[in-house]
């Protein structure tokens, strides 16, 4: 008979063992979290719970918990037939102990052949936001069993972690575990939960998720494949999901999205080893496809110590300092003294520390924004500051995060966040700009954005400027 407990916010479950399976194992069977989803406070790359990093038409599925002995294979089955590929996020002795038991094998085996990704879900699918858990052997575990196994697999560096557990608290949890959480790949959150675990007919699974897609959710879509109801439900549920125009994508996709980069790049590596095929662990701790600093990752660790003014005492070079030019707003609203979509010649000018500031306002959408600056065309590029003066919450609240434009890329470079800000003072920080030629184009121009992923918090800009050094 099925057991539940519950932990915390979570309703834990062991589901019953059949016959071949002679332990009980886990199911991710949990309670909606009601509150929003906490962020660690240094690296740790995640596609965040809700994050609406897809177009209205995109799916990507995943299924959590497998392999075990026969649900896991029906999903596979019905996968091949629609021609649609999913991510699966493994745990290695669950349902099955993959690695001593061939069926286990052959199934995660089959979902890389078959051409779907491969997560991470913890060897054991323990909560990772109790102290008891070993976090680290959890995670590498999962890590040793694929490269024995289905080392192409590796391809993606993709997690999940059981329930959700710790990014819906403790705050103090979560941060204690980034830098672990940082070496075994991108977290991957949820935009539409199917609740199958606690459905009584595939109907109900089947109307879970299209209620929220007809409610005009999109991206990531959380499934279980250990789930007899769900192996049930999903032919009906991709056949409607195609019926209302929907596409098929991997999470994969959405990460790069977000941060410019595949999965693989994001990661912070301490060996060789860590990385995938031919990538090396640089001297920034990233995985890249040579052996210098520069892995053109636009979200590696950020430096925040000043730029050296190159002008004094070097005639071949130059160093100036540039106003925002124009004020772009992507999403929610701005608001300030004077013309707020105006950053230069006037107020607020955001040239300097004057007090014509621009207020980014509680909107929802979340606000966006991001300035221009130009400097003289036909210059090689040395190196790049972003100078702020900012006002708002600091990062015991929802953060705040800077990026500038790659050009070469087309995505936007993550500087940092506003952790060094004192709470509701104005606060001078200055971020480098890696790889700064790459952040320049034809035209001279360099763009600078600030956001954040709430849309409950406002936050003031007093400056923003760009101090460059060229030749």
């Amino acid at each position: 008979m099925t057991k539940k407990w519950l932990l915390g916010a979570t309703l834990v479950v062991a589901c019953s063992s059949d016959a071949m399976n002679e332990e009980p194992y886990f199911c991710d069977e949990r309670t909606r979290h009601t509150e929003a989803p906490l962020i660690p406070k240094t690296y740790a790359p995640f596609l965040d719970f809700d994050e609406g990093g897809a177009s209205a038409a995109e799916i990507a599925l995943t299924f959590d918990d497998g392999p075990d002995w026969s649900y896991t294979q029906r999903v596979l089955d019905t996968l091949k037939s629609t021609g649609v590929r999913a991510t699966f996020f493994i745990n290695t002795k669950n349902a099955i102990d993959v690695d001593n038991n061939s069926t286990g094998r052959a199934l995660v085996q089959r979902m890389v052949n078959e051409g779907h990704h491969v997560g991470n879900h913890t060897v054991h699918h323990q909560d990772l936001g109790s102290t008891s858990t070993n976090v680290s052997a959890e995670l590498t575990g999962v890590l040793t069993t694929l490269r024995n196994v289905a080392p192409s697999a590796l391809a993606t560096r993709l997690w999940r972690a059981p329930y959700g557990n710790p990014w819906f608290g403790p705050q103090s949890r979560l941060d204690t575990l980034a830098p672990t959480f940082a070496k075994a790949g991108v977290h991957i959150g949820w935009d539409i939960d199917s609740v199958d675990w606690a459905c009584g007919t595939a109907q109900c699974v089947i109307d879970n998720v299209l209620n929220d897609v007809d409610a005009g959710k999109s991206g990531v879509v959380l499934l279980h494949s250990i789930n007899a109801l769900t192996a049930s439900a999903l032919p009906t549920l991709i056949s409607r999901l195609k019926s209302r125009g929907k596409r098929f994508i991997f999470v994969e996709d959405l990460v790069v999205r977000k941060y410019g980069a595949r999965s693989t790049r994001l990661i912070v590596c301490s060996t060789n080893a860590d990385c995938y095929g031919g990538d090396r662990c640089g001297s920034d701790s990233r995985c890249s496809g040579s052996t210098t600093t520069d892995t053109g990752v636009d979200t590696g660790a950020v430096t925040d110590a000043a730029v050296a003014d190159t002008s004094v005492g070097d005639a071949a070079s130059t160093s100036v300092s540039l106003a925002c030019g124009a004020l772009t707003v992507e999403s929610g609203a701005i608001g300030g003294p004077g013309a707020p979509t105006a950053c230069s010649g006037g107020p607020p000018s955001l040239a300097s520390s004057d007090g014509n500031y621009v207020a980014w306002l509680e909107r929802i959408p979340r606000t966006s924004a991001y300035a221009t600056f130009t400097m003289p065309t036909g210059v090689t590029v040395d190196s790049l500051r972003v100078d702020v003066r900012f006002l708002g919450d600091d990062a015991t609240e929802p953060l705040w995060y800077f990026y500038a434009r790659n050009v070469s890329t087309g995505t936007w470079t993550l500087l940092g966040d506003n952790s060094w800000a004192g709470n509701w003072v104005w606060t001078d920080h200055s971020f480098t700009v890696p790889s700064p030629s790459a952040h320049v184009d034809a035209l001279g121009r360099i763009q600078v954005r600030m956001t954040t992923l709430e849309s409950n918090n406002s936050a003031e800009l007093d400056r923003l400027r760009v101090q460059a050094t060229y030749h």
